[in-house]
């Protein structure tokens, strides 16, 4: 709805490769690491880890990890249940808005001292404090009202009830908090991968359960798997540990398939680090011989086609003959849209059809004329035209220097689109749920419809929050993928309660050129397609 500069930030690091950040970070987000490095590609870990806070939870808890990786991408990573996050805050590639704090530090002849996670994903608004513990944000606001933290509060505990019903965080993780006993379910197939600690140690221990004696179950346990020590049956055979690209040494428990299936285990993996038991109770069931999916494995992603002729447009102000404001969010989202679908249509007529060239035109304003002129990718003059006659046909407006377009508005698009889209059944379709959504509460309906369209590989304008409930983002979801997983808990009496939860993640091009695209939670509180 808003479109104003949405603070998406990151912290600075030294470009220094090395193995400190493995000291460093804890064993939960070196597990979340591991989960998403062959989705993200890591090769390298750059420099040491960030540490970032949050203000409504203990002063000295680390909440969040800015780690950086590869040649320019970057990561914030929760560190763990307590946070009431989601394991992945953000992904995305440099130039960050860190940046802009900063700079914003600088003009004030200060620096950022200690960094604050300020907003729930999947907005990610940083602030930082510096050593005179002033508060300095980006957009250089000098503080938040008392009124601005109780919305802030009220938004995180939305978030973590979100994060619980979502079952985000494995309860079959040791931890010294854990009193019910749960197990992460792999079937005939699945693989899991278990961070090995910096004892270099990791224990396996069968879970008797009185059929036969522990001895012989243990046996068992390890002739299936096939890793155990041949001296030792309780550890780990190190000759079968496996190290990552950037370095991180673990554990690929994989089950294999049986041609029949055979009584299956509970067990417990553990390793020290930090002097603390990490590790994880694990059940093995291999009664399912046909699998439906993986409980625990790679990420299945949905992508509409040749997203790398995806547009990545900014804002820019307009009427400072009166007072400077922004084009809006709204209709650099669109104008996206109709550079990508232009741009597509310019490079594979054949396989997309010229029908979508004069979406894109070449007069200065990219309206009318001839079709002859192909979207660029990032914005230019003539992009900016066109993003402000877009802000005219949707009747956005000027709010506190933003252009807010209101979600019904964004419907309006179908003017300029229908009319000029040749070929198909052109129309624009805007998911709502009424005041819910008018107020930026995510919905899980609104989230499955968005992700539907993108599966049917058409771009999705997307709503999300920024700075409290009213103040609001459209970006563009051009991706998502989804992995599921199992867990059990087993009663004294033997009888178990399975859950399965499935995590969503989408591929964000926010309106900023470019900068701040990446992976986030996928939520949303309004989707928006032009298809045809």
């Amino acid at each position: 709805m808003f479109g104003g500069s949405v603070i998406l930030l990151v912290l600075c690091t030294v470009s220094v490769y090395g193995d400190h950040w493995k000291s460093v970070l804890p064993w939960q987000v070196k597990t979340t690491l591991l989960q998403l490095s062959d989705q993200f590609n890591i090769d390298s870990v750059r420099g040491d880890p960030i540490p970032i806070y949050r203000q409504d939870l203990a002063n000295d808890y680390v909440a969040y990890w800015y780690i950086r990786i590869n040649h320019d991408e970057y990561l914030i990573l929760s560190s763990g249940r307590e946070t009431g996050d989601y394991k992945l805050v953000i992904q995305g590639s440099s130039p960050s808005l860190i940046e802009d704090l900063d700079k914003a530090a600088s003009e004030k002849k200060t620096q950022c001292v200690k960094y604050f996670m300020v907003t729930p994903t999947p907005d990610v608004n940083l602030a930082c404090e510096d050593n005179k513990n002033r508060m300095i944000f980006a957009d250089n606001k000098d503080a938040l009202a008392k009124a601005g933290y109780s919305t802030l509060s009220k938004l995180w505990e939305n978030q973590r009830q979100g994060v619980e019903r979502e079952h985000i965080w494995e309860k079959s993780l040791l931890t010294k908090f854990q009193n019910d006993t749960y197990f992460r379910v792999l079937e005939q197939g699945d693989g899991h991968k278990i961070v090995v600690g910096d004892s270099k140690n990791v224990n396996i221990l069968v879970m008797n359960d009185g059929t036969i004696t522990e001895d012989e179950e243990q046996a068992r346990l390890c002739q299936v798997l096939g890793i155990c020590q041949p001296e030792d049956n309780t550890r780990v055979n190190p000759e079968s540990f496996q190290k990552t690209k950037y370095g991180q040494v673990f554990v690929n428990l994989n089950v294999p398939r049986t041609p029949k299936p055979i009584r299956g285990f509970y067990l417990t993996l553990s390793t020290s680090d930090k002097g603390e038991t990490k590790g994880q109770q694990i059940s093995i069931d291999t009664r399912r011989r046909v699998k439906r999916q993986a409980t625990t494995g790679p990420w299945t992603e949905y992508s509409i086609d040749d997203e790398i002729l995806f547009p990545d447009y900014r804002q820019h102000d307009i009427n400072c003959d009166d007072k400077c404001c922004a084009v809006g969010c709204g209709p650099v989202a669109w104008a996206m849209i109709l550079g990508y679908y232009d741009r597509r249509s310019h490079d594979k007529p054949s396989t997309y059809t010229i029908g979508s060239q004069g979406l894109f035109r070449c007069s200065p304003d990219a309206t009318n004329g001839s079709n002859i002129c192909k979207a660029p990718a990032y914005t230019t003059d003539q992009v900016k035209q066109l993003t402000e006659y877009l802000h005219d046909v949707m009747g956005t407006f000027c709010l506190t220097g933003q252009g807010a377009t209101t979600q019904g508005s964004m419907k309006k698009f179908e003017d300029y689109f229908i009319p000029r889209q040749l070929t198909g059944s052109p129309n624009v379709t805007v998911e709502t749920s009424g005041i819910a959504s008018f107020v930026g509460i995510y919905d899980d309906g609104i989230r499955d419809s968005g992700l539907a369209f993108l599966r049917a590989k058409w771009p999705v304008v997307v709503g999300i929050r920024v700075d409290g409930i009213f103040s609001q983002h459209f970006p563009v979801a051009t991706k998502y993928r989804s992995r599921s997983s199992k867990e059990c808990t087993k009663s004294l009496w033997g009888s178990t309660k399975c859950t399965t939860s499935t995590e969503y993640e989408m591929y964000l091009h926010m309106g900023w050129g470019g900068s701040s695209n990446g992976w986030k939670p996928a939520k949303m509180f309004m989707a928006a397609v032009a298809w045809y």
